[in-house]
């Protein structure tokens, strides 16, 4: 199902007409922005490196974010040849998933671009590239050394015999560079009629259009990469997940997920990875409700519902059920994961015959119990049982 659904989404073309938040400014996203540009060598292709680009480890060599020195939005991209071994061409991509700009000849590329450090000609060679590999050239002209907003129209281009323009993956650009240039990019937009195409700052329609379009082949990534990663501590419960997800080596995922929820413990009963992704375990493949029954074992969903219960019965006080959900107890963010694990795992137990009569422990600590340093209980707290201090209702009964 994920494979066609691959396929229909990489078919899919982005061309985001502003209409609904057409008075919206355009918004970057630092970890998207300078992951779409890339260098080629000679016979290479920008794209060429998509697959490492799309790694969460990827370290650019030769694109940096300057926060200082922009035009539009939050940050300019700066490209420094010499950090790059002085490629033929650099530029950028339509997306890192697949997806293709869909352009017309009445559109124009635009633009800010500033070229530092002396050495750069001030006008550059430009390739628009199909799917298919199909060119579409021309030349960018007026790059100086402060910042100046270019247009270049679509329509003066050079165009190989069936370039198809709805489906354009790439542009690239040659300049004569030397080592001690310093090239920034910012506000790189595809512009014409209703269409308002951005590739570094783009507008909210467009980047929730793409994520859509492009859902189906980052969980297949995604989940890919966390397979093939078994090395412990976070990894090896997020790795026996995805092997499950993808019905693969069901036997190292079981194993995996065991000797993890065995190390569980009122000690790391407030990570904020561990039980929400054992809840996800649950609905996904346990056997009563899951989604894909039978890839968890029995002896593992055992032991997960057991986990499940130690873990959440360390932090689901009745107090807590008392108060609002804005009454936060310590940290906020490991407040509200608490508070939705309370949910989802009562839920979960109810509908479990060995779990649904069972009663919480009522400490009347509230959230703080087993939660943190002193600091979070309030004063008079007893640093070894962690028992006093906090916001609870001793009293309660």
């Amino acid at each position: 199902m994920i494979n066609s659904m691959k396929i229909i989404f990489a078919s899919l073309a982005i061309g985001t007409a502003s209409l609904s938040f057409a008075e919206d400014k355009p918004l970057d996203f630092w970890d998207e922005e300078i992951r779409l540009f890339g260098v080629a060598g000679k016979g290479q292709s920008i794209d060429d490196s998509l697959s490492e680009r799309r790694d969460s480890a990827y370290v650019s060599k030769g694109f940096a974010l300057d926060h200082a020195d922009h035009v539009e939005g939050d940050l300019s991209i700066v490209y420094s040849p010499a950090h790059a071994g002085m490629p033929e061409r650099f530029g950028f991509v339509a997306s890192l998933w697949g997806e293709h700009w869909n352009l017309s000849k009445k559109m124009s590329l635009r633009l800010w671009v500033k070229a530092e450090g002396g050495g750069a000609t001030k006008t550059w060679k430009t390739r628009l590239v199909d799917a298919a590999g199909r060119e579409a050239s021309g030349e960018l002209a007026g790059i100086g050394s402060e910042w100046r907003e270019l247009r270049l129209p679509l329509s003066t281009l050079r165009v190989d015999a069936g370039f198809d323009w709805g489906s354009v993956k790439l542009c690239s650009f040659e300049a004569g560079l030397s080592e001690e240039s310093r090239i920034h990019f910012d506000g790189v937009r595809f512009e014409g009629g209703k269409k308002d195409i951005g590739v570094t700052d783009k507008r909210l329609d467009q980047r929730m259009a793409e994520a859509e379009a492009s859902r189906a082949v980052r969980v297949e990534v995604g989940m890919k990469a966390a397979a093939d990663n078994e090395q412990g501590g976070l990894n090896a419960p997020v790795s026996a997940f995805a092997k499950m997800l993808r019905n693969e080596d069901l036997e190292t995922a079981n194993r995996l997920l065991v000797e993890e929820l065995k190390k569980s413990s009122d000690a790391n009963a407030w990570g904020l990875l561990e039980t929400p992704l054992y809840c996800r375990f649950y609905y996904m493949f346990s056997n009563r409700y899951g989604e894909f029954p039978g890839r968890m074992t029995p002896e593992t969903e055992k032991l997960l519902l057991e986990t499940l219960w130690d873990r959440t019965a360390a932090k689901n006080d009745i107090h807590w059920a008392r108060q609002s959900t804005w009454y936060l107890d310590g940290s906020e963010n490991h407040d509200l994961n608490a508070k939705a694990c309370n949910l989802v795992t009562s839920r979960i137990f109810m509908n479990e015959p060995d779990y649904r009569d069972r009663i919480y422990p009522d400490y009347g600590f509230g959230g703080s119990y087993h939660y943190g340093h002193a600091g979070y209980y309030g004063p008079g707290i007893d640093p070894e049982t962690r028992h006093g201090g906090g916001r609870a209702n001793l009293s309660d009964g």
